[in-house]
């Protein structure tokens, strides 16, 4: 961030508004309520109102930052960012949902479908292992997964009778693809490695490391402020945002904010307001002697 953000092109002055936003690797954008601030700050030079600004806006509650979610931070990431998680870039819900059911018992509740390319990648990253049914009940849970409509049509394609309930139609495909192996489809059902859960916890620290490099430059307090909202709203159960915040003190967690105070002037605005104070006070008195000399004049005039 530049502060010349806050140069008014037109005037040379000072000129409050809201921080620039981040893009990326998070999109952060300053949402701060600032009306009825801008009088505070007329007619002050970039000096006085810099000055101003950074006393004004010293502490962490003074803003109000709105920031992505995990989810949709990671979605968005680079390649660079994700590292073996891009095996995963636009499904990270799927990613996230193989972590969810990785402590089932049963082989199919701990697995998740994926579309072919994305099971692909993810196991060439060793992020998931692939699951093939070896049952006649195995195969049964699969077609169970399957909608009435796609056990006629794959029922249709082997040749099979396409009557019955679901359970029937289920029942029917599983024996006839134990029996022939050669029918049986491409299954890409997948479970999670240990692996899954570390690339998970890399790709968040790596996101949020650059972010720390994008924010380096704005405003101690309004650093403060995104990280609070991060530990808060990015707390998953999937990782460990604690060892994924960058390690310094402006990341640090905030303390509870105490009220806050009404703004002060500046020796800008003091200054200024003396002055007409001054002038106030110079005129009522300039009135009063004129008014007192018109008074002896007319009197004068009388006792003449």
């Amino acid at each position: 961030m530049d502060w010349n953000h806050f140069l008014d092109d037109e005037t040379g002055q000072f000129k409050l508004k809201r921080l620039p936003p981040i893009r990326k690797p998070v999109r952060v954008v300053d949402k701060t309520d600032l009306s009825g601030e801008h009088s505070l700050f007329r007619d002050m030079d970039m000096i006085e109102g810099l000055d101003y600004y950074k006393e004004s806006f010293s502490e962490p509650w003074s803003y109000e930052p709105e920031i992505d979610e995990a989810e949709e931070a990671m979605n968005s990431a680079s390649a660079e960012d994700l590292g073996p998680l891009a095996a995963f870039r636009g499904y990270l819900d799927e990613a996230l949902q193989l972590l969810e059911v990785r402590q089932e018992e049963g082989w199919l509740d701990a697995a998740v479908e994926l579309p072919e390319k994305v099971a692909r990648k993810a196991e060439s990253a060793r992020l998931v292992d692939r699951l093939q049914p070896d049952s006649i009940d195995a195969w049964k849970q699969y077609w169970m997964r399957h909608t009435a409509a796609e056990l006629k049509s794959a029922a249709s394609g082997m040749n099979l009778k396409t009557t019955g309930t679901k359970p029937d139609l289920s029942h029917r495909l599983a024996e006839h693809v134990s029996a022939n192996p050669a029918d049986a489809p491409k299954v890409n059902l997948v479970r999670a490695t240990v692996t899954l859960s570390e690339a998970v916890q890399t790709a968040l620290g790596r996101i949020l490391n650059r972010l720390d490099n994008q924010l380096r430059t704005y405003p101690p307090a309004f650093q403060q402020a995104v990280w609070s909202e991060i530990r808060i709203d990015w707390a998953g159960e999937h990782w460990k945002i604690e060892e994924a915040i960058p390690d310094h003190e402006l990341a640090a967690p905030t303390p509870k904010p105490a009220p806050i105070p009404a703004r002060r002037q500046t020796s800008h605005n003091s200054s200024t307001t003396t002055q007409r104070q001054s002038t106030k006070s110079s005129d009522s008195k300039r009135t009063a002697w004129v008014a007192l000399a018109v008074v002896v004049v007319i009197a004068w005039l009388f006792l003449r």
